[in-house]
Formats: structure tokens, sequence, C-alpha cells
């Protein structure tokens, strides 16, 4: 039974060809699209971010009648309380980008969430900048421990980890931060309506051999790509991760 829930979202909600909220869209929507993954969001944006909503909230309704056309965040809920897998009133954290895209989305999802399941939402907004590469290095680690940070407040067999939304780096570094931490992840398209439970594949950091190495990864510190500082839910210990161009983990004492 899950009780604690992470999703990272993308914007299925909005760009699905069936999906309720995407087949009811108006002129607004036709002035939006071009901006869903703007970062700048001035006062105009947020206007007409505002109103799209408030037009999109007489849909809502449609989700709990239709909810395999709503998102794939919407589908990995349902799904789990059809199963018997969702406990009450569970606490469900939507990591959304920083985009006009994010906002709209966290916003309904929300509104959802809360009405058709009871949820307790909280929203963590990460800021992946995937037009500029050193800049998306160094935001890809802040997204890495925000993940982390999230699965850190539930416990393995009570935390569902879904990062089945967003950008698809973010999936992908999502699974390690997951695996590393012993968390499953989850895995269902918002098409097919399976849901897929995928256990952790073990991580394991030799310490003796960071010990034998030591002068060799303090040199490596110096081709640091990205540091994510990473807490162990089990034995409150920090670790602080580099990723250098040899592509390895490894841990920094």
């Amino acid at each position: 039974m899950y009780q604690h829930i992470v999703v990272t979202c993308g914007v299925s909600l909005l760009t699905g060809n069936r999906n309720v909220f995407s087949m009811n869209r108006d002129e607004i929507m036709g002035e939006i699209r071009p901006w869903l993954s703007a970062t700048n969001i001035d006062e105009e944006k947020q206007r007409k971010i505002d109103e799209w909503i408030r037009h999109a909230g007489q849909f809502a309704h449609e989700a709990a009648r239709d909810p395999n056309r709503v998102s794939a965040e919407y589908s990995m809920i349902y799904e789990l309380r059809r199963q018997g897998k969702l406990a009450e009133r569970p606490t469900v954290v939507l990591i959304v980008t920083e985009t006009v895209g994010g906002r709209i989305v966290e916003a309904i999802l929300t509104r959802l969430l809360e009405e058709d399941f009871q949820a307790n939402v909280r929203i963590i907004y990460v800021d992946v900048d995937v037009n500029h590469p050193r800049r998306m290095q160094e935001t890809l680690g802040e997204y890495m421990w925000k993940v982390a940070d999230a699965l850190s407040h539930g416990e393995p067999s009570t935390t569902c980890f879904a990062p089945i939304g967003g950008y698809k780096v973010m999936t992908s570094l999502g699974y390690i931060v997951g695996a590393f931490l012993h968390y499953p992840t989850a895995y269902m398209h918002e098409d097919g309506q399976v849901l897929h439970e995928i256990p952790p594949v073990p991580i394991h950091i030799d310490e003796q051999f960071v010990h034998d190495h030591f002068d060799l990864l303090r040199k490596c510190q110096k081709d640091m790509l990205m540091r994510i500082r990473f807490l162990t839910a089990k034995n409150n210990v920090f670790f602080n991760i580099r990723f250098c161009s040899s592509k390895r983990m490894v841990l920094c004492i």
C-alpha cells in the first residue's frame, strides 16, 4: 500500500490527442501553446495561464468519469487505486518544471488529485535548462538532489516513485536516484494503461576502492560536471556524488 507517491510531470495533460483538457481548448490555448517550455513568465503570460486554468475548470468533472484520458500522471494514481495499492489520503509530490506548461499542469493536477483521490499534494519546482548545455549540467544536479529529498520523506516499502513525465533526461536520471536510494520505480504510459513496477538495480559503492584510489578521485573532482548531495533516509549519512567526464559516479568524502 503506497502512502507516499513522487511523480515527475510533463505536459501530456495538454498535448494528448484524446485527453480531456487537450480536446477542450479555446483560443487562449492557441496563444499559450508556443510558450509551454518558456521559463520567463511575465505578467502577460501569467494572466493567460490563469485565464485558461479557469476555462479548463469546467471540464474537471470529466476526469473522474474518463480517468484514462487525462494525463500519464493522473492515470498512474488512478491505476494504483484501482489495484488497491493506494492508501487513503495519500501524499502526492509533483515534480514540475518552472515553465508555463509546468504551472498549468501543476494547478490542474493539484485540483484533480485533491478532489478525486483526497490527496495531500505537494509541489516541487525544478529548473531544467535544456537550451544551454553548461547550465543544464548544473540544473540536472539540482533536479537529482530534489528528487532524492522528496523520496527521503517516505520509506521504500510505502513509496511509489514514478518518473514518468517531463524531459526524457528527467526520467533516466530520476531512476538512477531512486535505484541508488533503493526505491522501486513505477511506469505506465497513458495509452497502454498497464502498470509496471520496476525494482531498483543494486548500486554499490566500494568504500575500499575509494580509500585505495583517494588521490585519483581527488583529481577527478577537478573535472566535475555535477554535484549532488544525497541524504540516505536509513542512517542520515550525507554523500557527495560527483559525475566526472569519465562518466563514473564516485563517492567523495
